[in-house]
């Protein structure tokens, strides 16, 4: 309560104080040690402490620092947190706590909440996309060494739909590698063929040749190897 009591005596001053506080720190000045600080009213100081706090909150961000934004691993990501954080704190060593409490660790809490979830989803993104790169590269030997190139074609479906969002959405990229391909020249009339007659078990529980499912996207195929 006392706290806030002087609090609420410093806003009655305005914001002349965070303004004097700001300029000091633009000319270099030790705020702490210097006589513009000394000679200032118990209430002035509270302000230029309270507008220091606030402004150093500001400048916390922990992805600026190429070892927390480039970690690849949690625990590394978080081990490097730690040392900045602990880096960051000892600007503030016998500052009030009340201070630190009011004014900087929820400004923290929130960038470091921001902070983590901006990491994890570029994470995610790059982990999504080397495991589809890696599939992608097993169904391509597939496709062209297989002898039954659907099973091949198969498994990249059901390994990919979560990424993917659908089992629809993993086909037509399963698919788009088989046009790929084929475009390119790199499967050939009978590899194309192996594809048509290639049998799997469809969730049905029933067997099926892939043309008989799917012919509209052999014929895409088709369409690509003549183009080639």
């Amino acid at each position: 309560q006392e706290y806030n009591n002087e609090v609420s005596n410093e806003l009655k001053a305005g914001a002349a104080n965070n303004q004097l506080a700001m300029n000091h720190q633009r000319q270099g000045g030790d705020i702490w040690s210097s006589q513009a600080f000394r000679d200032l009213s118990e209430h002035e100081k509270l302000g230029f402490k309270q507008a220091y706090v606030q402004h150093q909150a500001g400048r916390y961000n922990p992805l600026a620092v190429s070892s927390i934004a480039n970690a690849t691993d949690p625990r590394v990501y978080n081990a490097e947190l730690s040392k900045y954080r602990q880096q960051f704190f000892k600007q503030f060593e016998g500052t009030n706590p009340l201070l630190l409490n009011k004014y900087l660790f929820p400004k923290l809490r929130q960038v470091e909440n921001s902070s983590w979830n901006s990491w994890y989803t570029t994470q995610s993104q790059n982990s999504r996309k080397a495991r589809l790169d890696l599939e992608t590269k097993v169904l391509y030997n597939g496709l062209k060494n297989s002898e039954n190139p659907v099973e091949d074609l198969m498994r990249y479906i059901n390994l990919t739909s979560p990424d993917y969002g659908s089992v629809t959405a993993a086909r037509n990229a399963g698919m788009g590698v088989v046009q790929e391909l084929a475009k390119r020249g790199e499967l050939t009339d009978n590899q194309l063929d192996a594809i048509k007659k290639g049998t799997f078990t469809a969730r049905d529980g029933n067997t099926y040749t892939f043309e008989h499912l799917y012919g509209k996207d052999l014929l895409d195929a088709n369409k690509a190897k003549r183009q080639y």
